[in-house]
């Protein structure tokens, strides 16, 4: 069994034929392209030992290795399938209950059961099923295929490793040749009907796969992608991106998002919460800038309103670069609302910076 880091690196880079980057593996492996992520991990530090009272002896606790490999597969562009695959249930419970093949160990989620079908096929799924020798697992959606497994010895072999990223190639090939041939699904072509009817503003045009609209307003620039939802709906991606960083490591988002880490990373790095002095905003998000009068600057009035009418569709987060909306919506309505949200909030943004 390999312990050393460097030297599992090392063997897979040989044996799949990928190049070392920045401690990761990266390149293409039969057409596909692969990244691999490796780390060993002790469960308690070197210096850890157990005391004993009675004799007042320290004894050195025995620190076990942990091995954690991460596999990523991306699409590009990212598929408009609304698609999520991916274990069925743990590893040792699924083997422990007879449980065996893709129908049994892989669950599928699809707003169209026959596209995905065609997608992906009982190879590809075989495959992916291959790939599943250990938790977390495989995992594949819209926006590429993964495969991790974190855990004590005894350790996947580089064979192993090796053999596991050659099937999730073979499903990665599979469905990137599907999805260059088959038709956009329904939903795709009910929001291209809807944003084909939409009045954009100048700089702003329908874009490809995935549906949706980019371009650039006053140097800022603007994207809304529409996909299917694995529930049914469309999961739309919106953003802003600001000509030019806003000072003082800004974030913004809401506050019953804003969890325990994000409190700790932002008490660590010495950002205060703040208040901009309008009662509705305020309420909405949780705010922290290590340089509030920079962020105030940016955040007006107009740029507030945006905010909060497109926050009240989707989710809103502001960074120093960009702010970005995410999630599902339920409609016509909702989707050409957020669109409009969106160029408002590019507009104002602009307007803002001086852009």
């Amino acid at each position: 069994m390999l312990e050393d880091e460097s030297l599992i690196r090392d063997a897979l880079a040989e044996r799949l034929g990928l190049q070392v980057s920045s401690s990761r593996l990266r390149g293409e492996v039969d057409g596909a392209p692969v990244e691999v992520a490796i780390s060993v991990t002790r469960q308690v530090p070197h210096h850890a030992a157990t005391l004993d009272l009675s004799t007042g002896q320290m004894t050195p606790i025995a620190s076990p290795l942990q091995f954690s490999v991460a596999v990523h597969l991306p699409f590009r562009p990212r598929l408009d399938a609304g698609l999520k695959v991916g274990p069925a249930g743990g590893f040792l419970a699924l083997q422990a209950a007879g449980r065996v093949g893709p129908e049994q160990r892989l669950a599928v989620a699809t707003p169209e059961p026959e596209r995905t079908s065609a997608l992906l096929g009982p190879e590809a799924l075989a495959a992916l099923d291959a790939a599943f020798v250990g938790d977390p697992g495989p995992t594949l959606d819209d926006g590429g295929i993964g495969w991790t497994w974190r855990g004590l010895a005894p350790w996947p072999t580089t064979d192993v490793i090796t053999e596991v990223v050659r099937n999730l190639a073979r499903v990665w090939t599979q469905v990137d040749t599907a999805a260059r041939t088959l038709d956009p699904p329904k939903a795709v072509a009910d929001a291209w009907l809807v944003l084909a009817g939409m009045d954009l503003v100048p700089g702003v045009a329908i874009r490809g796969c995935p549906a949706g609209v980019m371009g650039e307003i006053r140097g800022a620039g603007v994207s809304v992608t529409v996909a299917p939802h694995h529930d049914g709906r469309w999961y739309v991606r919106a953003g802003v991106q600001l000509a030019r960083p806003i000072p003082g490591n800004p974030k913004v988002l809401r506050e019953d998002r804003f969890g325990f880490f994000d409190r700790l990373g932002a008490m660590v790095a010495g950002r205060p919460e703040i208040e901009v002095g309008d009662s509705a905003f305020d309420k909405r998000f949780a705010i922290r800038s290590l340089k509030p009068d920079e962020l105030k600057t940016v955040l007006d009035a107009d740029v507030r309103k945006a905010m909060l009418a497109l926050d009240g569709l989707v989710p809103v987060e502001l960074r120093a670069t960009s702010i970005d909306a995410r999630g599902p919506v339920s409609g016509e309505r909702d989707l050409v609302h957020v669109v409009q949200a969106t160029l408002a909030l590019a507009r104002f943004v602009a307007d803002a910076t001086d852009v």
